[in-house]
């Protein structure tokens, strides 16, 4: 693939945790006890693991764009939204290793459309596990940082305060049009309010919580994509097609953030 695919191609490659890029991956006993029983398993010749870390090796070795997406266990089961993921298998997110499969894929496809993923080997676990949920959520991406966040991503609520700079510019925004409203907290986010209705929520994380028309939803999500607009989330269910958390990197200038206060208003 690396030497046939065209000029340019983007190219999403899978494999196991047990594939290091730097060394720094810490693995857990049962982990390594796989690794080291599908080496034995190679006198056998009924498991090639040497295959797969050259495989690893050539594609970290590569100045091609690619991604190598590096998948935990897996079950079946209908998806319950785009992986979180980390740089190193370790990290207290990844704990309850575990992904649904077709999520797996899912996040393999929206790496296609994410730059700040190329020639990185993020590891998964899917968003509704027990330490993706337990894990604390950056208040926003780190702009230096070659990372986004994915489903049940980091700017979604969390405990940090309102980002009273965002609120502020809502509020701008929304005079400018001549819009009076209200505000009220709730949802783990300032809720602003137009003749009694919601219209959108600054949320603590920093983002955007939109109430939408559902039959605008679909395509609302798709024209964004996933890494900056998904279905809202309280606890561990979404909120229906109608509300939809939108990142901090996609109403950070006026632009976006008009795009989303006129699909709020349209409903």
């Amino acid at each position: 693939m690396l030497d046939h695919a065209a000029p340019g191609a983007r190219l999403v490659f899978s494999c196991g945790w047990h594939i290091t890029r730097d060394g720094l991956d810490r693995y857990s006993w049962r982990i390594r006890a796989a690794v080291a029983f599908g080496r034995l398993m190679k006198v056998t010749r009924l498991v090639e693991m040497e295959d797969q870390y050259e495989a690893a090796r050539r594609i970290f070795a590569s100045d091609r764009a690619w991604t190598l997406v590096r998948g935990s266990d897996l079950e079946e089961g209908e998806s319950q939204g785009l992986p979180r993921w980390s740089e190193h298998v370790g990290d207290p997110v990844l704990e309850s290793n575990l992904t649904r499969r077709v999520d797996f894929a899912l996040f393999m496809v929206a790496a296609l459309e994410d730059d700040t993923l190329v020639q990185q080997a993020p590891a998964i676990v899917g968003c509704r596990t027990p330490s993706a949920l337990a894990t604390p959520r950056r208040s926003r991406p780190d702009p230096s940082a070659r990372s986004r966040p994915g489903r049940c991503a980091d700017w979604q609520a969390g405990p940090m305060a309102i980002d009273e700079v965002l609120a502020d510019r809502v509020r701008d925004a929304l005079a400018d049009r001549g819009i009076e409203w209200t505000e009220r907290r709730m949802f783990g986010s300032l809720i602003l309010l137009v003749g009694g209705e919601i219209l959108v929520g600054v949320r603590n994380g920093g983002g955007l919580l939109v109430r939408v028309d559902p039959d605008e939803s679909e395509e609302l999500l798709r024209d964004a994509g996933p890494w900056y607009a998904q279905v809202a989330l309280m606890g561990d269910k979404d909120m229906g097609p109608s509300w939809l958390d939108v990142s901090p990197d996609a109403v950070e200038d006026r632009p976006g953030l008009d795009h989303w206060l006129d699909a709020a208003l349209r409903r």
